[in-house]
């Protein structure tokens, strides 16, 4: 789950749409550890927008888990962006994204590449994203998200 904490120290999370609805960023394992796992799926699922940050997010420790279960790990990622430079990313993305559907260049992927399974990107403040049309499984997720970035907010 990345996210952003602004200089007034406003919580925004990075968030993608898909056709179930808005989600964060994750899927199987494919073999990789969790942490493995977490890392190539955000990169797959951004085009490798934010691939400048992978020595960053290998440091990332089971205190970075937000949720466990026998069938999802999520972890908190705080993007080392400002909330402009965070945004300039999602316009990057979502303007990349609209030019290659319109060149169709999907149509050049293999099935289940992981690619384009994001339509749009969205920086999100964390108090407005139950207004968004969520995800099952990140609604489910949601509260203990919410809770976990609270804390980290109140520890920095």
């Amino acid at each position: 789950m990345p996210y952003i904490i602004s200089d007034d120290n406003n919580i925004y999370l990075l968030i993608g749409f898909e056709p179930r609805g808005y989600s964060e960023f994750g899927g199987g394992a494919e073999g990789d550890d969790y942490k493995q796992q977490a890392i190539r799926e955000f990169h797959e699922e951004t085009h490798g927008l934010f691939l400048h940050l992978n020595t960053e997010l290998e440091r990332l420790t089971d205190d970075d888990i937000i949720h466990c279960s026998n069938t999802a790990v999520v972890y908190g990622y705080q993007l080392p962006l400002s909330t402009n430079e965070a945004e300039l990313c999602v316009t990057c993305y979502n303007n990349m994204f609209k030019l290659l559907i319109e060149h169709k260049v999907d149509n050049y992927l293999p099935d289940h590449s992981g690619l384009f399974e994001k339509l749009e990107l969205m920086l999100v403040h964390m108090d407005d994203v139950e207004i968004y049309r969520l995800s099952y499984y990140f609604k489910l997720h949601l509260p203990t998200v919410k809770q976990w970035l609270l804390n980290k907010l109140v520890n920095c």
